[in-house]
């Protein structure tokens, strides 16, 4: 099928929860949402079935919240669906949460709520709610008394639990007890100690199978009987023959007891017969990924191929993830950089004490503030960008040294490998921006087209963006750290002041970019203005030296530092030279989403600005050994400020994979191994540049006028279509686009294109995008998210030009009727599953 409906989508969903493939039911849901299938109703409860079975809470929460945002009703079976996701996945205040605002409820729902509680092991609880179900009126069936039964086992409460056992075969409830009923009888009976009579329960059922005579064994083993032990294994034996575990465990019985010669017989008999116990295995969660621990002890070669997290589940945010026990870097959002309970940094020196020490092989949190320290506000006003003081930048979270297992540091050579795990926005600070500089501040790229301050801001929607500013458009981003360096060493920092100090001196007058010098420097040398030094106290003699020598954090160098690599993601790994004892690890500057080309200036981040996050985390995981490189990973985007890290220290790495470029062995660079996130888009429109500039003027092979040609023809076709060239530009800045150097070999033209997808203008027509100036561009409007008049009242040059509803049967559409002054729309039909809206964006020209 070329193009799925969300019906197809659905019955693949199902049909994979259905045969218990969880993981697959997940990565079909995913799929789906990033070929822009809207989900129903339907495609969300199997959906949630998958997270409940698969412990994906990340997913779950975000499903709800976006059952929120659409407004849909809670029905019985939504509602049930979301209790029972809840319950499964451990939060069971918000099961109740849901179940409280559900207005009718079932025998299912009431089983939900009951079975979390049991398998929270909150047996008080669970009781209490089953008597409330009782009194309102609702009959328990078999499934209710399991989970009642089993909150007894757990809880002890051997009378209670006996009592309604009896009630059940005195038919209380309408049924008979099964053998689930009956093995959950012999694990409170068992649990408790009361061995005998647990026995007695077992005898009297007609077939017991090996799990009932497993639970009554852990009852023995518990209370230290081993005549009754013996006399079950006994049973298991025969039961399951074949079974080795069994066996196993008798011998291990026979042992402890001092039989050796029966254990060594029986251990004799399992090699005669060819029995082996299978290998013990365990799982973890992160996020709403399983992980399988890594085995053996040999030592992978670089670089590693895979990623220690693949991205099987979906990207949705921050949610369970934060439960990592490892914060070694907080923010709290409503204080300065400088104010922080870990103090922050905004410069490169060997001397910036570390805030924490990070074992090889953990994971941890790190929390940041956006490049800015939070001096971007969330308005509509472009002054915070047009004053912004850009000495400020970048504020880092760090250094972090790192460790091995024996406590013994990275050192000077190794290579410090950092992998990305997870990264995602602080609760509450959802929101990102991008900015256009004014040209006395330094200007960007087309400063010579665009001189004034601008400024959009973006909000985040999972792991979509949209803007008021720039409305009919939205975008998957790719969320990933700015900023991920190594502290340089003493020598390292005076190659880096001194090549950099000549620069400015000899360039001046021979250097330009794209024609266009205006205020920009050419580069940026120690400063003590806004410098902070994390622990160092400004002001000090040691503050003053430091701050006079240490590198700003503007460009990318031979210790990592501003890469802007936008694929560097979820899975991602950096390989880092270690300069210093210690690795001393620093990171920060998050972004949501940037275009493919990043930042094109020298001094910066002062071009086209990428999405940012304000405030974010990221986790890491750290190991160190032999040769092994560190991995990192940050993100500039306000409201992304947390990553998830995991590291590995490769000794004397640096000489066995880096090759020095340069008159020293310091003169490498790292090494990026991108994850396997990323969006998909299989429609573009492609806009070319040659390196002649908009005077006419040749250049030879000049790649940035080339590009900036590519840019501009780009904004040029988009304005037709009621952008403004500003808000073509912004948008640019961070969306999914992806910049390219065609060729830079036949004299004299460079040519560079810039490929835009179709897709990011929130369900454009595609066919309707090649359209001239005269013919209009047809948007479509989701007016389940923010409400088709609010998207009217932002963009005044839409035109209303056809409204209709996708009805559930193929091809079918039903009419509706406007009312005065379109504030509403009376559905006709109620059959609908997804909501539509015609929008004609008429050019302004018009």
């Amino acid at each position: 099928m070329a193009h799925p409906d969300v019906v197809a989508w659905t019955t693949m969903i199902t049909s994979y929860k259905n045969r218990g493939r969880s993981f697959n039911a997940l990565a079909t849901f995913r799929r789906m949402l990033s070929a822009s299938v809207a989900p129903n109703r339907v495609t969300m409860v199997a959906a949630l079935g998958a997270c409940a079975a698969h412990g994906a809470i990340e997913t779950g929460t975000w499903i709800h919240e976006y059952v929120q945002k659409q407004e849909w009703e809670l029905d019985v079976i939504l509602g049930t669906a979301l209790v029972d996701m809840y319950g499964k996945c451990g939060h069971v205040v918000d099961g109740v949460r849901v179940f409280s605002e559900m207005a009718e409820r079932n025998v299912y729902t009431w089983n939900s709520i009951i079975g979390a509680l049991a398998l929270a092991q909150d047996g008080t609880m669970a009781l209490q709610w089953f008597y409330r179900m009782e009194a309102d009126g609702v009959r328990p069936d078999a499934v209710t008394l399991i989970s009642v039964l089993c909150a007894c086992a757990h809880a002890g409460f051997v009378d209670i639990g006996r009592k309604i056992f009896n009630l059940i075969i005195q038919g209380k409830y309408g049924f008979q007890p099964g053998i689930k009923h009956f093995g959950c009888l012999v694990d409170l009976l068992s649990r408790s100690g009361h061995l005998d009579d647990a026995v007695s329960v077992v005898e009297t059922m007609s077939q017991p199978n090996a799990v009932i005579w497993g639970l009554l064994l852990r009852g023995c083993k518990a209370h230290g009987d081993s005549r009754l032990s013996e006399h079950v294994m006994t049973r298991l034996v025969e039961l399951e023959p074949d079974n080795a575990s069994h066996y196993v465990l008798l011998a291990n019985l026979y042992a402890e007891t001092g039989r050796w010669q029966e254990a060594e017989e029986i251990l004799q008999w399992m090699k005669k017969k060819g029995l082996r116990k299978d290998a013990g295995w365990s799982l973890r969660m992160l996020g709403d990924r399983l992980l399988a621990p890594k085995s053996g002890s040999t030592k992978p070669v670089f670089p590693i191929q895979g990623s220690f997290v693949r991205e099987t589940g979906i990207a949705w945010g921050t949610h369970a993830w934060f439960d990592v026990k490892r914060l070694v870097v907080p923010i709290d959002v409503k204080k300065k950089p400088w104010e922080q309970k870990v103090r922050l940094h905004n410069r490169w020196h060997p001397d910036i004490p570390p805030v924490a020490d990070v074992t090889e092989g953990e994971l941890f949190r790190v929390e940041m503030v956006d490049w800015t320290g939070g001096r971007v506000r969330d308005d509509d006003s472009a002054d915070d960008i047009k004053f912004l003081d850009l000495t400020i930048t970048h504020y880092l979270s760090g250094p972090l040294r790192i460790v091995d297992a024996e406590g013994v540091p990275a050192s000077p050579g190794d290579l410090l490998a950092v992998e990305i795990c997870n990264l995602g926005p602080l609760p509450g600070d959802e929101w990102g921006y991008t900015g256009i500089f004014e040209r006395e501040n330094g200007g960007g790229f087309l400063t010579d087209h665009f001189p004034s301050a601008r400024k959009a801001i973006w909000y985040f929607e999972g792991i979509y963006a949209y803007s008021p500013q720039i409305p009919g458009v939205r975008f998957p981003g790719l969320t990933h750290p700015g900023i991920v360096g190594t502290a340089p060493s003493v020598e390292l920092l005076n190659i880096w002041n001194e090549r950099e100090r000549k620069l400015i001196e000899t360039g001046h007058e021979s250097l330009k970019l794209c024609e266009v010098l205006h205020q920009r420097p050419l580069a940026n040398l120690p400063t003590s203005d806004n410098c902070l030094l994390g622990k160092i106290q400004e002001g000090t003699a040691e503050w003053q030296k430091i701050a006079n020598e240490a590198a700003r954090t503007i460009p990318g160098r031979e210790n990592g530092g501003n890469c802007d690599i936008k694929n560097l993601s979820r899975g991602s790994k950096v390989y880092l030279p270690v300069f210093v004892e210690g690795a001393n690890l620093s990171t920060g500057d998050m972004h949501f989403s940037q275009d493919s080309d990043g930042q094109r200036e020298t001094d910066g981040d002062r071009s086209i600005e990428d999405v940012f996050i304000g405030s974010s985390c990221i986790t890491l995981r750290h190991k160190a050994y032999n040769s092994s490189p560190h991995w990192f990973n940050v993100s500039r985007l306000h409201g992304f400020r947390l990553m998830l890290l995991w590291c590995e220290i490769i000794r004397g790495g640096m000489k066995e994979y880096l090759t020095p470029v340069g008159p020293t062995a310091l003169h490498v660079n790292p090494i990026f191994e991108i994850g396997p996130v990323e969006p998909r888009f299989s429609e573009w429109l492609v806009f070319e540049g040659i390196s002649v500039d908009e005077s006419g003027k040749q250049h030879f092979l000049d790649a940035s006028v080339a590009y900036k040609r590519a840019v501009l023809n780009a904004i040029e076709y988009l304005s037709r279509f009621g952008y403004s060239k500003e808000q073509v530009y912004l948008l640019l800045s961070c969306c999914p686009c992806e910049g390219r150097i065609s060729g830079i070999v036949d004299a004299p033209n460079a040519v560079a294109t810039l490929a835009i997808p179709t897709a990011i203008f929130d369900q454009i027509r595609q066919s309707q995008l090649r359209s001239s100036r005269s013919r209009p561009l047809y948007l479509y409007a989701n007016t389940t998210s923010r409400g088709l008049h609010e998207e009217l009242r932002e963009c005044m040059t839409f035109q209303l030009f056809n409204i209709g509803y996708k009805a559930k049967t193929p091809g079918a559409w039903t009419k509706i009727e406007k009312t005065s002054g379109c504030s509403e729309m009376k559905v006709m039909e109620t059959f609908l599953l997804v909501i539509t809206t015609e929008i004609e964006i008429m050019p302004l020209s018009q």
